[in-house]
């Protein structure tokens, strides 16, 4: 027979009150593969260590409670959780109770916001540096002279949005007409050069028409143009001053940013996870590609998710799981691979065991199942999946410019879905639409869609490698033992049961995966183990996380800007016309005052005084009330 206890701590662990709660008449604890699981324990109301000596109460909301037990095999912990709700209830003897519940531990991850967190990240590359007329490499450090004859070029093989300048000599000369363009040869009959947009160049000094480009170290930002084109293998950006006003400067070193995914997703997220979080050693430390053996690269931002959503997210992006450890405040990080528990369930009068339960069976890694339930569900099963990131109607994000491919999985034609070849042959063709406005590219240049649409098959790939295929889920109760499973683990499992002569179950050396782990201690030492395992590792959809799931999707639909090359705000007051389709601007004009200078009014009349345009779409307006 088992002894319990509880004790209720603070965040930090330490201990409240005149010693553990030793008076509970049950404890109940459940923890879940990819979110936060729970707990329960009911004691009686009338305990005097339910009052601590300073005369509060040892039960307050947002302590935490954890369990303890102790039988031959030593000490352990059977749970811990955030006390959420207190309720009084009265026994049929009675006796006031208290039935105390909440969140496991996890729950703290839900206390912190990720805020803004982008996973990606600016890298710096060195580039070619060369002379026009003829393409000359200039070798740097060195001197750069600007005149009509002579442009600059930075070239590098992928496009980039930054070029960083380190000077050791600088420009004196005062100019405003510095020329920056790229090579456009999306006509190949006529290729040409254009202006690059949104400029914003800090290697300027002065203001007004006295601006001395290359006056200082600095940088010329710019928005990746979407017509760049190849230019010998390059993507080329040309400088030069039209006006022949540039003095010679020298250049010590020349570098070119690009925006990249990243490998240590997982770490920047746990990086904002409330103090003395941290990842389990046990587990996995990145996002890990076990056929390339290389880490996974994510490419994700976030608006304003918590630790503990971004997880999920991102353990849905890469196809991954978690959870919580069995050390305190640790991260699990299972990754993709079946983590074996190398434990079998077996029902304990199964005639390997001798027809009951054999007395060498404990010191075998064996569990005995006293119940089993079975139930196969094929809701969310589908075969071929379309999907679309961010955007609004044709400018939506798709799979088009991905550079992914997978056997045994084809790509429709434009990106439009992803099917799995083998489930279609099985089930047929089953359609099934997913949104993820929560990804779109950085920017709008062809390297940052590529990024974007290959994060949007590895989330699209990831969910339909589960969805396309039927699961079976199993409830199983087990004599408690020595042995531990955790959810995200894996169990062989031998069962069966004959009607008559039908054989209605008939499980034989099945891999399951561990999907929730339940266990129940009582005041008499009696204790039952439980466990929800499946042959497909997620979680069926029921109302509940249906409806979660839908607020989820509502909040990042308000959270996520879609990006643009630039920025347009008309604030000057006046009212304005504007020609909306689909509710996309097409065209914006003023509207000239009449003559006395006043506004026509009526009642139901309201005068447009600012809005704000992202990418051509109305994001904010400001309106003022017309009197009569």
């Amino acid at each position: 027979m088992a002894e319990m206890w509880i004790d209720v701590e603070n965040a930090s662990g330490t201990r409240y009150g005149d010693g553990p709660i030793r008076t509970a008449t049950s404890w109940t604890s459940t923890r879940r593969l990819d979110r936060a699981g729970e707990f329960s324990f009911t004691m009686p109301a009338s305990d005097p260590r339910l009052v601590c000596s300073d005369g509060t109460a040892l039960l307050q909301h947002k302590r935490v409670a954890r369990c303890w037990a102790a039988d031959e095999n030593g000490i352990r912990e059977k749970g811990a959780g955030i006390i959420d709700t207190i309720e009084w209830t009265v026994d049929a003897n009675g006796a006031t109770m208290l039935t105390v519940s909440g969140s496991d531990l996890l729950r703290e991850l839900a206390n912190r916001t990720v805020g803004d967190l982008e996973l990606f990240e600016a890298v710096t590359y060195t580039p070619r540096l060369e002379y026009q007329p003829v393409y000359s490499v200039i070798t740097i450090p060195g001197n750069v002279n600007l005149n009509t004859d002579n442009f600059v070029f930075i070239r590098y093989a992928r496009p980039f949005s930054k070029i960083n300048f380190n000077l050791t000599t600088f420009n004196a000369s005062e100019t405003s007409t510095l020329q920056i363009q790229y090579y456009n040869a999306q006509d190949a009959d006529m290729p040409t050069w254009e202006a690059v947009g949104g400029v914003v160049n800090t290697t300027n000094v002065g203001t007004g028409e006295h601006i001395i480009p290359f006056g200082q170290d600095g940088s010329i930002e710019f928005d990746p143009p979407t017509g760049w084109t190849l230019d010998d293998g390059y993507y080329t950006i040309r400088i030069f001053d039209q006006e022949t006003e540039i003095d010679q400067f020298y250049v010590q070193s020349c570098t070119v940013t690009i925006v990249e995914p990243v490998t240590d997703g997982l770490q920047r997220i746990m990086a904002l996870a409330p103090g003395g979080w941290s990842l389990d050693p046990a587990g996995m430390y990145a996002t890990w590609d076990i056929s390339e053996d290389e880490a996974k690269s994510v490419y994700m931002q976030f608006a304003g998710e918590s630790v503990l959503s971004a997880l999920v997210l991102l353990a849905e992006q890469t196809g991954e799981h978690f959870t919580l450890s069995a050390a305190a405040r640790r991260v699990w990080w299972i990754g993709e691979a079946q983590e074996s528990s190398g434990i079998r369930a077996v029902q304990s009068t199964d005639a390997t065991l001798g027809g009951a339960f054999a007395p060498d069976a404990a010191s075998q890694a064996i569990m005995l199942i006293t119940d089993l339930s079975k139930a196969s569900d094929s809701y969310e099963l589908y075969t071929r999946a379309y999907a679309y990131g961010a955007g609004v109607g044709s400018g939506r994000l798709t799979m088009e410019k991905t550079t992914r491919s997978t056997s045994g999985y084809t790509l429709g034609a434009l990106g439009a879905y992803l099917e799995a070849d083998a489930a279609i042959a099985i089930y047929g063709r089953i359609d099934k639409r997913e949104d993820y406005p929560d990804i779109a590219p950085v920017d709008t240049s062809a390297a940052q869609i590529v990024n974007a649409a290959n994060t949007l098959y590895d989330r699209v790939l990831a969910n339909l490698r589960r969805k396309c295929q039927l699961q079976y889920a199993y409830s199983l109760e087990v004599v408690p033992s020595k042995y531990e499973v955790w959810p995200g683990q894996t169990i062989r499992v031998d069962y069966h049961e004959w009607v008559e002569n039908f054989h209605a179950v008939n499980i034989s050396d099945l891999l399951l995966w561990v999907l929730e782990t339940t266990q129940t201690i009582d005041d008499s030492g009696a204790q039952t183990v439980a466990f929800t395992v499946a042959t497909v590792d997620y979680w069926s959809l029921n109302d509940f996380r249906a409806v979660a799931r839908l607020m989820g999707k509502v909040e990042t639909d308000r959270s996520v800007d879609v990006p643009a090359t630039g920025y347009t705000s008309i604030a000057a007051g006046n009212p304005v016309t504007l020609d909306v389709q689909n509710g996309q601007v097409l065209s914006v004009g003023r509207v000239v005052p009449i003559a006395d200078g006043l506004y026509p009014s009526n009642d139901d009349t309201h005068t447009l005084r600012w809005l704000r345009i992202k990418s051509g779409i109305i994001t904010e307006v400001g309106i003022e009330e017309i009197g009569p």
